[in-house]
Formats: structure tokens, sequence, C-alpha cells
């Protein structure tokens, strides 16, 4: 049922599609080309609308698969969104597999439509939780104390990340535990025109998140460290959550993570090999010193990663950025109208249903962070 037929490029974003009311032309599977553990692993998503058709977006130590044997233990922390349950208010299903084919599932409900636009969908895990993020805000979050099997795999980083599409009509097999299949629904029942079709964009900021020894490194804090996808190649310091990498001998940023070689979300002009040599100071070190007034260090090349006109620091995620048009952590200024703007992980125009009544006028979603940063595809093959 998976095929690159039913997959192009828009953009900066994987349109996969449903061509028919029948399974075997419903969708594909793509996988990350590496693996991921502890960490925030994100991905914006339009979920394909109608009963019969699930998107999904999971992590998994199995190669993606659902070993329907129930033979060997796995572990898969699931997002699958049925097209079945969209509406002004979305019903998500959200999973962990532990052990042998033992689920731990639970419905959570999101205020708007998933399949009217973009939205950001994303596993936080860390030593003892697992916590399903949606927009920025927790909806679930798991104790993984009593589960050593998924502690195991993360603390080994030995998930691969998957997104897909695909669907089920009458006449084929169910799929999945009864309260599963019930929800789903069926593709011959869709009054929706085919092809259906899902998108996919991937947050350039954490493209390639490495396994240790990869370029990886614990985040470490400098008091007045520069903000994040700015230049440390002389401060050597990030704020908190953020590691100085360096380019090259020329330039160093703060990211949250770095793998070694050319990164794709880099200008045109400066597509040349990151090395990812961490310069934070190790935890608990002293920081480096100041450089001496009377010997300069060399100015930095221009910063591959963010126009120059972008501010050093920002409003936190969802504050007003109507004037300073900046934001902090990643996230980008939208503009709702003509007075007010908000730092976002993404925007759809028009009026969101969350927003408070008296406050429910379109949005224009106007990027205004200077040298806003896109979505992109790269991890995806």
């Amino acid at each position: 049922a998976y095929s690159q037929e039913r997959c192009h490029l828009s953009g900066d974003e994987a349109v996969v599609q449903c061509l028919s009311k029948s399974g075997d032309q419903c969708g594909m599977r793509m996988e990350s080309t590496f693996n991921s553990g502890i960490g925030l692993h994100s991905m914006g998503i339009k979920a394909a609308p109608g009963p019969g058709v699930v998107t999904t977006f999971y992590l998994s130590n199995n190669g993606g698969l659902y070993d329907k044997s129930c033979s060997s233990p796995w572990v898969e922390l699931d997002y699958e969104i049925m097209g079945n349950q969209v509406g002004p208010k979305s019903k998500i299903w959200t999973n962990m597999f532990t052990g042998a084919c033992q689920e731990h599932w639970q419905w959570i409900t999101v205020p708007f439509d998933v399949s009217a636009g973009y939205h950001t969908y994303a596993f936080n895990i860390t030593h003892d939780t697992v916590s399903w993020v949606v927009d920025g805000v927790a909806y679930r979050t798991e104790s993984i104390a009593d589960h050593s099997d998924v502690s195991g795999s993360a603390s080994s980083s030995s998930f691969r990340e998957f997104v897909s599409v695909w669907g089920k009509s009458s006449s084929e097999p169910g799929e999945g535990i009864p309260e599963f299949q019930n929800a789903l629904g069926k593709l011959d029942h869709s009054t929706h025109a085919f092809p259906l079709s899902a998108g996919f964009q991937r947050d350039v900021a954490q493209v390639g998140a490495p396994s240790p020894g990869e370029g990886a490194s614990q985040p470490t804090t400098c008091s007045s460290g520069a903000a994040p996808w700015q230049s440390c190649r002389d401060s050597k310091c990030c704020t908190e959550g953020y590691t100085c990498f360096e380019k090259d001998a020329h330039y160093a940023q703060c990211r949250d993570s770095c793998t070694p070689g050319v990164h794709e979300d880099d200008h045109p002009g400066h597509k040349t090999p990151w090395n990812c040599a961490v310069l934070s100071p190790a935890p608990g070190s002293a920081m480096p010193p100041a450089p001496s007034p009377a010997a300069p260090a060399p100015a930095p090349a221009p910063a591959p990663a963010v126009d120059p006109t972008a501010c050093s620091n920002g409003a936190g995620l969802w504050e007003s950025c109507q004037h300073s048009k900046c934001c902090a952590g990643g996230s980008t200024c939208y503009e709702k109208s003509a007075n007010y703007a908000q730092c976002r992980p993404s925007c759809t125009p028009g009026i969101h249903d969350d927003d408070e009544p008296e406050y429910q006028t379109p949005w224009s979603c106007r990027v205004l962070t200077p040298g806003g940063r896109r979505l992109g595809l790269q991890f995806l093959v």
C-alpha cells in the first residue's frame, strides 16, 4: 500500500495522496535517515479528511512495522490522525506500544480542524516521561519509569521517525484494536472528492537530529549567551537549551543539534560543510574569557541560516511580536492584523477557533520575522 507514486513535493511540503476508495491505492510511508532518542521531535502536518484514511507521525524501533503476530516486542510512539474524527474540534488517537503489542492508547482533542491547515505535532521525550505536544501544548504525558524498553530505546537513540498516510475500505480486513477500527470508518463511505491529500513539513531547525556520537551534545548554559540561531563564534555561549556548534574556522551558531556536512537550510551562498565541533564550555566549567579588545577576532562570515537583519532577542512562544517582529526559540512572528502579531510555531490564514470569542477575527499569517525560517523536508527519504 506504500508507493512513491503517491507523493510529490510542492514547495516546502511533501504531499501524500489517497487516490481512490481502495486501501491499496491509498498513501505511502517515509522514514528518517537518522536515529532519535531523548529530545523534542516534531512534524508539521495537514491531515487528510474523511472516513477510512489515517495520517500518521510516529517513532519506532521496529522499522516502522506493526507486528500483527505480536511475537516480538517493540516500542512505538504514535499520532494516528483519523480523517473520520476531523471537525472544529478534532480527536486524535495517541498510542505507546511496549512489550509485545501492549497498547497504551488515549484520545486527545485539539481545538481546530486538523485537515484545514498545518499544525505542529511533537514528541517530547525525557529520561522519565513522554509527552504528546501539539502547537506547543502538551495534551498527554506518560511516565516511562516502569517501561524500561521505552526509556532504553530513548536513551540509546534507537528510534527512527516515520510519517505515512494509509486507508481501509469495507472489503479489506480491519487494522488495530476494536476501539481503533470503530473510530476509523471506511474509505468507501467517504463523501470527499478523491484524491485525498495530506501534507508534511519538517522544521529545518531540527533536520538531521544526530544520534550520540554523531555531533550531538548535551546543551550547556552560559550567562548572557547568544540567542538561538545566532553567532557564538566569539563567546562560545548560548542561552539555555542550546549549544554552540562550529561550522568552520570563521563561523559558529547556537543550535539545538548539529549534523556534520552541508545543511540544505543554509543560504545558497553559504552551503559549505559544518564540522559541528562543540564550542560551548562543558557543564560546570567556567565561561571562556571574552576576547581581548586589543586583539579582536576576525569578523565572522555572514550567518548561513539567518538573515543579517534577524534579531538577537525575541518574544517567547505565544507572546506578542507586533513591534519587535522577533521571536525566541525558533518560533516565527505571524501577523494577525495591522494591530497584532504573535510568536507561533505555525499559522493558518483565517479565523482561529482557539482565539477568545471576542478576538475571532481573521489572521493574515504574514511572516514578520526577519529572514523568516521556513520548513523543509530534508530528513525524508
